[in-house]
């Protein structure tokens, strides 16, 4: 801030000693954090005694050509009983603008804006770093001298000046707490990734989250393909298993994370799907929680929602946030709760994958026992080498059902899509979603611009030809009649009246393969079926579409069913030899997102012969399972599943260990 101004000759000692006042005030009150109303009140209230102004006002940019009255004493003055909230936006602009201190007297024009108070208006812009962030108003009255006018300009200047200084200290503030945030979520992450114990992580997670997200209480659970598990709770030491609560949130979780999609609850679930809506409810029955959030993550963090649906990397956790008293911001909320959760992911993730790999856990129980204590180890290292090998004989001999996971969507087995023929513009829509529709029905009528006029302009010629042929028949019929035609008269009328004709023939042809295009512009069902695609009317209905471009789905949703499934290409030879030893037709077992209840039963129908690959995940093969026992009615084309192929029984070991076996044989070979 600029240095204080010595006192004009004709200001008194007592006014100017109370501007002075004014200023280093202004200028203290700007490095203490306040409220933008508050310090701004403060000021105005403070100019307008020291300089015996009749009003003032201060306006505050929000955004951009959005201008807010932050503070105001006697504004506008009431002499004019007019307001100038809604009318000034472009005299603050050009104000800004200009960047410069002004005054305007009484009836003076800035642009298309009139002073209409009997006051002279006193404008200065507070500026920071070249952008306007306010500006303040004061009005005197209409007599003031022009020194002492300049001198309040003076004045206006230096409190702008601190009022820029207390604008610097509020931005230094932000980037203060938003750095000391980030050192916090750092400090997070490190603290997850100390240690691979699944609860020291878990229960790091939910304490230290927690305290990040601002929340009451923080949940975590493994999720393990239809059923989840508490791992920790925020501020408990261990679990009650068989609580009500604990139970409840498990179910919730599993929903969460079978459908693989952020649940936000503040205060309804009216707008989640049944299954999850239904326990959402059942657990805030239970725990009376005010704002609730579950997201499920991957070792990589939260799942993209916008991948595809059935190529998603499977959850390897839930992570569950409540609050119970306080009241958290939505879009703090979902801010801190995506922090949190992309910095635990991968840890949890690699956590639960060393939990998971055979033997791990006994090695590291064994490692803290005493059985490796050097004054007994040669009194156990016999037992302990007698039962790792009857564990190998029991793992080798002991059979066990072998199972293949994969995911995908469930469809009606007959279905079509619908394609428009060619360029046009829908002129009418004749179905909507869910109406049944036999073979040959109507669905779409299409209008072409172009083929209407080129139809037209053929028809046209085709009468003129007829005219121009009529006109040269009736010649001849009077060449012959009178026998005054000239041979060579009566040769040029004969060629004359053949090319009509096979200009007519062709013309004729024209039309109708014009009139064919035309009636393939009428779109029809190519099967009889109900109509999947939503809000057909509003999304075609006088809309150009081009040809090849999808319209509509029609399927029989009364008929067959199927699984379309995916299953990455180093499982697919599992299925593949048991089609060759067991069956043909293995059997699968499934559970639908939209009941996670009721396990349904199909064989597999097809595989495909390649692998595919899609949006960077790992090669997967699509196979194609009949659906046995579900009932059609129950049943929602394209909703996602969870299945399992039976491949037949293998040895109990290869059945746990089949994975790392596999990566072993791969680490070999490379």
């Amino acid at each position: 801030m600029s240095k204080t101004q010595s006192p004009p000759t004709d200001c008194p000692d007592v006014a100017w000693r109370e501007i002075e006042g004014l200023i280093e005030r202004t200028a203290a009150a700007s490095a203490v954090a306040a409220a933008p109303s508050a310090f701004y009140g403060q000021l105005l209230e403070g100019t307008l005694a020291a300089l015996a102004a009749t009003g003032g006002a201060v306006w505050l940019v929000d955004e951009p050509r959005k201008w807010i009255l932050i503070a105001e004493q006697n504004y506008p003055p009431a002499s004019t009983g007019e307001s100038f909230g809604e009318t000034e936006r472009s005299f603050l602009e050009e104000v800004a603008a200009r960047g410069v201190p002004r005054a305007i007297l009484p009836g003076a024009a800035i642009g298309s804006w009139v002073n209409r108070t009997d006051c002279l208006l006193l404008t200065c812009p507070v500026r920071v770093d070249g952008s306007c962030l306010a500006v303040m108003e004061l009005f005197q009255p209409p007599e003031m001298p022009p020194n002492a006018c300049t001198n309040a300009l003076d004045v206006l200047i230096a409190l702008a000046e601190a009022a820029a200084d207390f604008h610097r200290g509020r931005e230094l503030d932000v980037l203060r707490n938003q750095r000391a945030q980030q050192d916090r979520l750092d400090a997070f992450a490190a603290a997850v990734q100390r240690s691979l114990e699944v609860p020291t992580t878990a229960f790091t997670v939910a304490n230290d989250g927690r305290e990040l997200i601002g929340c009451d209480r923080v949940w975590v659970l493994a999720a393990d393909h239809a059923a989840c598990r508490a791992l920790a709770v925020s501020g408990c030491d261990s679990i009650d298993r068989g609580a009500e609560s604990v139970r409840a949130m498990e179910r919730l979780a599993a929903a969460v994370a079978a459908v693989g999609e952020p649940v936000w609850s503040f205060g309804d679930a009216t707008e989640l799907p049944p299954v999850l809506e239904s326990r959402l409810n059942d657990y805030l029955d239970v725990a009376h929680a005010r704002q609730i959030a579950l997201v499920p993550i991957t070792a990589a963090g939260p799942d993209d929602a916008n991948a595809d649906q059935s190529l998603r990397r499977e959850p390897v956790a839930v992570v569950a946030a409540e609050t119970f008293t306080s009241v958290l911001a939505a879009e703090d909320f979902r801010r801190r709760m995506s922090a949190v959760c992309l910095r635990s992911g991968a840890a949890l993730g690699h956590a639960l994958d060393l939990q998971n790999t055979l033997g791990v856990a006994l090695l590291r129980r064994l490692a803290r026992s005493r059985l490796f204590a050097w004054r007994r180890r040669r009194l156990f290292w016999p037992w302990i080498s007698a039962a790792i090998v009857i564990a190998c004989i029991m793992l080798s001999l002991i059979p066990a059902d072998f199972s293949v996971a994969g995911r995908g969507t469930i469809e009606p087995k007959m279905r079509r899509y619908v394609y428009a023929p060619r360029d046009a513009v829908v002129d009418e829509v004749f179905v909507a979603q869910g109406d049944t529709i036999v073979t040959g029905g109507p669905l779409f009528k299409l209008r072409d611009p172009d083929l209407d006029y080129e139809l037209v302009r053929v028809v046209g010629e085709i009468q003129t030809t007829l005219e121009q042929l009529r006109r040269v028949r009736a010649e001849r019929v009077r060449g012959d009649a009178t026998g005054a035609a000239s041979a060579n008269d009566v040769g040029r009328l004969a060629a004359d009246e053949e090319t009509l004709d096979k200009r007519l023939a062709g013309l004729k042809r024209q039309q109708e393969l014009l009139e064919a295009e035309q009636d393939a512009l009428r779109i029809c069902s190519p099967i009889a079926g109900q109509v999947l695609t939503w809000d057909v009317a509003n999304q075609w209905r006088d809309r150009p579409v081009r040809q090849g471009q999808r319209l509509v789905e029609i399927a029989n949703v009364e008929g067959e069913w199927i699984l379309e499934l995916v299953v990455t290409d180093h499982d697919v030879r599992h299925v593949l030899a048991a089609r060759e030893t067991v069956d043909a037709n293995l059997d699968v077992s499934f559970l639908l997102a939209t009941d996670l209840q009721t396990i349904h039963h199909g064989r597999v129908d097809a595989i495909a012969l390649a692998a595919e690959s899609r949006d960077g995940e790992s090669p997967s093969v699509r196979i194609t399972v009949r659906v046995a026992d579900a009932d059609p009615a129950a049943l929602k084309a394209g909703a996602s599943v969870v299945a399992r192929i039976d491949c037949g029984r293998r040895s109990l070991g290869y059945v746990w260990l089949h994975e790392a076996i596999d990566a072993v044989r791969r680490y070999m070979w490379l």
